[in-house]
């Protein structure tokens, strides 16, 4: 996997008269994950959508250094998968779009222990098995970049150190990974940096440090 780098200038996003983010500025390097921390309504979900490109900036660049969107996978709060269809449904469905093979549908039912609930429709998973899905689903075109935001809400232990071995092997393996948490646990067992951002300012960009 390729060394991939991003980084975010200045950038800023009014809602009306409310300044979310406001002029933050940071570089991102793969090998690493960075955690966007701070407090509720700090605007790190707003960041993350506008790198996701789910959200434009009222002012400031982006640059991907190289990084094809089609590299960047995105995991949101909502999972956007299709509640009727079951869990292979959904991975096929995707895994069409993307011209990608049966092979990568099983490497990550097996990563992510999907086979007991394979069979079932979306609708009655549990919130954790939802989020293993979406993550699962997201991996199927082996992006480089990942965009996840809040991935440890409501999971349950399995479903925890699921995402945390994941994340740990993704980077291992060169991969740039920008996730919005806020449960100090979490950040402490997955973060290389942190952004803690307050009121829509960037209060500290660097190494993560207890």
């Amino acid at each position: 996997m390729a060394k991939k780098k991003m980084r975010i200038e200045s950038i800023t996003k009014r809602f009306g008269s409310i300044l979310a983010v406001d002029q933050v500025s940071a570089r991102f390097e793969a090998g690493k994950v960075c955690v966007f921390a701070g407090p509720n309504g700090a605007g790190k979900t707003t960041l993350l959508r506008i790198i996701a490109g789910l959200e434009r900036a009222t002012s400031g660049s982006l640059d991907m250094e190289g990084i094809a969107r089609r590299e960047v996978g995105v995991v949101a709060q909502e999972s956007y998968l299709y509640r009727d269809l079951t869990v292979l449904e959904n991975l096929e469905l995707y895994a069409s779009l993307f011209d990608v093979s049966k092979d990568s549908i099983d490497y990550v039912t097996n990563l992510f222990d999907l086979s007991i609930f394979l069979n079932n429709p979306i609708s009655i998973l549990s919130h954790g098995q939802k989020q293993r899905v979406a993550l699962a689903r997201t991996l199927l075109p082996k992006p480089k970049v990942l965009l996840l935001d809040e991935p440890f809400l409501g999971l349950d232990t399995a479903s925890v150190d699921k995402v945390q071995g994941f994340l740990n092997k993704f980077k291992m393996g060169g991969g740039l990974c920008l996730v919005a948490a806020h449960e100090k646990e979490f950040i402490k067992s997955i973060a290389d940096t942190l952004l803690f951002l307050e009121n829509g300012k960037l209060k500290y960009f660097g190494d993560w440090k207890e």
